[in-house]
């Protein structure tokens, strides 16, 4: 087994607040394999502008790809049973509109 091939079975990339370079490298690094952290509580993580952060990141992304980077791959990684955590995501999750669309994304960090 090629090096790249054992990496792309074997490891993932929490990426905490992953910048517009990393989601451009996606397919270097592979799409299946980044996971997207918001690293809450920690200062240098995404919150309260999560939703901003994720419409900046993902906009453009197609949104198959930006399902797995925002939380299928991890999903699978830690066996998540998805139908149960289901009407989590519907309640606090993201909508498509919010990531892709025109929603407003929520709180402007003052800096951005």
């Amino acid at each position: 087994m090629k090096p790249s091939e054992y990496l792309d079975r074997n490891c993932f990339f929490g990426a905490s607040t992953p910048g517009e370079d990393d989601i451009d490298r996606r397919y270097l690094i592979g799409v299946g394999n980044i996971m997207w952290g918001n690293d809450l509580p920690h200062p240098e993580g995404t919150f309260p502008y999560t939703r901003y952060w994720i419409q900046r990141r993902f906009k453009d992304v197609p949104e198959d790809e930006t399902r797995r980077m925002l939380g299928l791959t991890a999903a699978a990684v830690y066996d998540v049973d998805l139908d149960a955590l289901a009407p989590i995501v519907d309640r606090i999750g993201p909508t498509v509109d919010e990531v892709h669309g025109d929603a407003p994304a929520g709180r402007v960090p003052v800096n951005a």
